[in-house]
């Protein structure tokens, strides 16, 4: 569900690449698990060498960082494979199975980021995309981003601004 191959310790033929349309410039965040998710939906084998060969830094200011941004990025890739029509039928007859996890995963994600009202959105679209699938976690997701939300009404920052500008 999430992106597990890191850019630099992939090892793949040109060939393939140019066959799947190497990396979506359009795309802002997640340009690389697009192009994985393409190259598995081709046909391409994808191995796993267990040992660690690479070491990787996570820095504050990378767009990966940006929790809001990698959510709606993967919703879109998520979207767009599933509407291209071109996967295995197996993964086709799952589709709001994949879509409903990746909605979940969005809402914590913007939970992350700190917009309730963003979580609350991917919360509803993955209960319209998959109903059968709610559990009580959904509905403690709900309350942290209905509270989240609330704390930052504009109604709330007004009344906030004021307050300071009164003292």
């Amino acid at each position: 569900m999430g992106c597990c191959i890191n850019t630099s310790t992939v090892v793949a033929t040109k060939r393939v690449l140019m066959e799947v349309g190497l990396f979506d410039t359009s795309l802002r965040c997640c340009q690389d698990h697009d192009l994985w998710l393409r190259l598995a939906a081709g046909g391409c084998r994808i191995g796993y060498v267990p040992e660690s060969l690479l070491e990787y830094r996570v820095h504050a200011d990378g767009a990966s960082s940006d929790q809001g941004l990698v959510a709606a990025s993967t919703e879109r890739v998520f979207s767009r494979m599933f509407a291209g029509g071109e996967l295995p039928e197996d993964v086709l007859s799952r589709r709001r199975f994949y879509l409903a996890r990746c909605y979940l995963n969005s809402s914590g994600r913007y939970l992350e980021a700190r917009d309730g009202g963003a979580a609350l959105r991917a919360l509803g679209r993955a209960l319209r995309t998959r109903p059968t699938a709610a559990r009580v976690g959904w509905v403690k997701l709900a309350l942290h981003a209905i509270a989240l939300a609330a704390r930052r009404r504009p109604s709330d920052q007004l009344a906030t601004a004021k307050a300071a500008n009164d003292v």
